[in-house]
């Protein structure tokens, strides 16, 4: 009997993606620079450099800059999302740099926004030996996202982002004291474009995609994540990540 060897259950398939990858980052660049250059155009005229302008020119502008600002937002969540999706898989020894450095790393981004909305951004200290066989691309944009949803749906409140480890298994929790999640929308979280009724009164311009770019990536790296919510109550989300072998 002849033996057999082991054959790629998708041939070419890392190939499409590479290919993929570089005509959305070409893509990217088109779409990107035009919006950049014709919210620069705005800001000049806002600010008065081309001359005063009558307040209903200033308020016809300002409403093209806010129209734009959700244009920016939308190509780069779309984007986001492709790229969880296609970027090709981590090499078998691959493993990003420390879940607490990566918390500690999005938390101080994040920190200058939270201020500004009037929200406490609490990072628990978490030890720098939990690694992950995964790239850490992946694990900060969808970490970025969560704390992102978290601070944005949270006015006034409070969000804490903490890890800890269970047997093999890390725990990335995203917890947050915000308008919470209606039942009705549950089944819908991770739905490109949805959002529920009380995100929409908060942020009227979000593009709904932020879950959706989390589940692409958990699904993607083989990672589970749980939702756990009610509205006027708040939202913890825990994302389980499959530690490296010592």
């Amino acid at each position: 009997m002849a033996s057999s060897s082991p054959i790629s259950p998708e041939p070419g398939r890392d190939r499409t993606r590479g290919e993929v990858a570089r005509f959305l980052r070409m893509v990217t660049h088109d779409l990107r620079q035009p919006i950049a250059a014709t919210r620069t155009i705005l800001s000049v005229l806002a600010d008065g450099y081309a001359g005063p302008l009558s307040p209903s020119q200033a308020d016809l502008v300002g409403r093209v800059e806010r129209r734009l600002e959700f244009l920016q937002a939308l190509v780069d969540d779309l984007i986001d999302l492709a790229m969880a999706s296609l970027r090709p898989e981590a090499d078998a020894g691959q493993s990003c740099p420390s879940l607490g450095s990566l918390v500690r790393d999005v938390c101080s981004r994040f920190e200058p926004v939270a201020r500004a909305k009037g929200v406490v951004l609490h990072c628990d200290e978490c030890a720098d030996s939990l690694v992950v066989p995964a790239d850490a691309a992946d694990i900060a944009l969808a970490l970025d996202n969560l704390v992102s949803n978290a601070v944005k749906y949270a006015p006034g409140g409070q969000v804490r982002v903490s890890v800890d480890r269970v047997n093999d298994v890390a725990r990335l929790i995203v917890a947050d004291t915000g308008i919470g999640i209606p039942d009705e929308a549950r089944p819908h979280l991770f739905e490109e474009f949805f959002r529920a009724p009380n995100a929409k009164a908060i942020d009227p311009q979000g593009t709904g995609l932020g879950l959706a770019i989390v589940k692409a990536v958990v699904d993607r790296c083989g990672f589970t994540i749980d939702v756990e919510s009610g509205e006027g109550r708040g939202t913890t989300v825990t994302v389980r990540l499959p530690l490296a072998p010592a």
